[in-house]
């Protein structure tokens, strides 16, 4: 890497968000080794900025929406950091890392997932590794296992739409299934309230019933694969589990009064997340304010392609280095 002199190299990167609607947890709580389960990118996600200079010692800083983070809440970013830092050529340097983010975080968003992708992809260009997108990803997702903020968003990212992991692993290991949607359905989604995934994945008395009603919902995708019973068995499994509040089911039940296709809750997180025909998207905001008043609403399209935003020169790019 050719650092100009004093002058700092910069890149971005975008990823999409991705909506968890179940999952299972694969290893134990203690020792997790991923998880199946499934859900939806939005292409409401997180656009990281790196900037990368010399310096006579490392310097690591991590902001979130432009506020700098203390260690403690960037453990995932700074996992990722170190990683691609012990790659490069020059390890004594200065990072600036700004995690620009649409959707709320600690809400179930895959926000964290979504950072540390769009981390790895904007660093790696700024370092001139040129990482594929599977090496990126391999390296986002095992700082977010080891951080306990993300057992398997990661791969999902890379693959985008309705998603469903029925085999757990790494990116490239995993196995994923993706079911088709029509081009006209939406994302409407309602935030209550934030749950820390690294907290809520060290209540031991969790794993059974998650783990349990987990298999259940994946076996009834998996020999129905619709987004409709997608979307079915993902709300079953949030109210035999427990996560389902008064609120969360209140606001499906107003969602689909209101023509949405259905709904789930997020996972983990106060929040859920409906499908709806764009022509219904509009009845189902006013719904949702009018029957449950949540603190955010917010309405996105499905999809989205992790990608490179900005180059070191300045060139626009999308990533095709892919293996």
């Amino acid at each position: 890497m050719d650092n100009h002199g004093c002058a700092a190299v910069q890149a971005s990167a975008y990823s999409p968000a991705g909506i968890s609607s179940f999952f299972r947890i694969h290893g134990s709580m203690e020792n997790p080794t991923g998880a199946t389960g499934g859900g939806f990118t939005i292409t409401r996600g997180v656009r990281t900025e790196v900037a990368v200079k010399a310096s006579p010692m490392r310097r690591i800083t991590v902001s979130f929406n432009n506020v700098p983070a203390p260690a403690r809440d960037a453990e995932t970013s700074l996992r990722v950091v170190e990683n691609l830092l012990g790659r490069a050529s020059n390890t004594l340097m200065e990072v600036s890392v700004n995690h620009l983010i649409d959707p709320p975080m600690g809400a179930g968003f895959g926000t964290s997932a979504a950072s540390a992708l769009s981390l790895a992809l904007a660093l790696s260009e700024a370092l001139g590794l040129s990482l594929t997108l599977r090496e990126a990803a391999e390296i986002a997702h095992t700082a977010e296992v080891e951080s306990r903020t993300g057992l398997g968003t990661v791969a999902a990212l890379t693959v985008g739409g309705c998603v469903v992991t029925f085999k757990p692993g790494p990116p490239g290991e995993c196995r994923i299934l993706r079911i088709p949607l029509h081009p006209d359905l939406r994302i409407v989604a309602a935030y209550f309230e934030s749950k820390p995934t690294n907290l809520i994945l060290k209540e031991r008395s969790l794993e059974r019933r998650v783990n349990r009603w987990g298999d259940e919902a994946l076996q009834r995708i998996l020999s129905d694969p619709k987004v409709e019973t997608l979307l079915s068995a993902s709300r079953d499994f949030a109210v035999k589990t427990g996560f389902a509040t008064r609120r969360v089911i209140n606001a499906l039940d107003a969602a689909e009064a209101a023509g949405a296709l259905g709904g789930a809750q997020n996972m983990l997180g106060e929040a859920v997340h409906v499908l709806a025909y764009r022509e219904d998207v509009n009845h189902v905001i006013e719904a949702l304010i009018e029957k449950v008043r949540p603190r955010r609403i917010l309405a996105s399209g499905i999809g989205g392609k992790p990608r490179i935003l900005e180059s070191v020169s300045g060139r626009v790019l999308s990533l095709t280095r892919t293996r």
